[in-house]
């Protein structure tokens, strides 16, 4: 895998007996989508808190970003380094303005130290517009429904100016005509050499704009390939799509 912008190996983690990442070992290539999907329970957002460091790798293992060893880190420096995510709990500062919420991201993201107030405020208007919120910068969080929240809490993230951008459940609670936005979205933001983490229980949309995808199962990766091979994998079915999944695949490929 030629370009590789994040790896790990051995990634581990542990709550007492209970083993959340056991031996994980990956890599995402710069401008690639990598669908992360499983079970809930399965270590899906664990895996996100070790590599943004919110929680601490066990043992021996590393994670390293543009070949920098990002173990230690604190979360604020990965993110300065070009980390973003958004949450799967989207946790907006509800007293703030659609354009406060997002201006944190720009000053405390990839180029936050050398940007200016009013570079800020530039980059606040064009996230608005860019994920077109169809809002100003001036409304009220609080007034915001759940699909103008989740663009906003990706607006903040892309303001961060991030060379890796990481997505926890974008699409959990969004209709099918938003889901199919929120998809479009993701791949307009991919289509800017953004590099792509995207966590999603929704098998349409996970399959169609990943370029690879990764299984786990009780903490550990049971599976790894592009879309076709893990639609098609029995420990997959077994684990976690089930025959059904794959009967409407078939049905889907043939009427095609």
């Amino acid at each position: 895998m030629k370009n590789v912008i994040l790896e790990g190996k051995n990634v581990s983690k542990f709550f007492g007996s209970l083993k959340a990442l056991q031996h994980v070992d990956f890599q995402i290539s710069q401008g690639e989508i990598l669908g992360l999907i499983g079970p809930n329970g399965a270590g899906k957002t664990t895996f996100v808190n070790v590599i943004t460091n919110v929680y601490h790798l066990e043992g021996d293992g590393w994670i390293k970003f543009k070949n920098i060893t990002i173990n230690s880190l604190p979360p604020f420096k990965t993110a300065r380094l070009g980390i973003a995510r958004t949450y799967q709990v989207i946790k907006p500062f509800l007293n703030m303005t659609v354009g406060e919420n997002i201006a944190i991201g720009a000053i405390f993201g990839r180029e936050g130290t050398i940007r200016s107030m009013y570079d800020v405020e530039k980059e606040v208007e064009r996230q608005i517009n860019f994920l077109n919120l169809g809002v100003t910068k001036d409304t009220p969080v609080e007034s915001l429904n759940i699909v103008s929240r989740k663009k906003m809490d990706l607006a903040k993230a892309l303001a961060a100016h991030p060379d890796l951008l990481i997505i926890d459940e974008v699409m959990a609670g969004l209709n099918t005509k938003e889901i199919d936005q929120m998809m479009e979205i993701i791949l307009k933001i991919n289509a800017l050499g953004i590099s792509i983490l995207c966590i999603e229980h929704v098998m349409k949309a996970i399959m169609n704009i990943s370029h690879r995808i990764m299984v786990f199962q009780n903490g550990e990766k049971i599976a790894e390939g592009n879309p076709t091979e893990i639609v098609n994998d029995k420990n997959v079915i077994t684990a976690y799509l089930g025959s059904k999944y794959r009967s409407k695949e078939r049905k889907h490929e043939s009427q095609g």
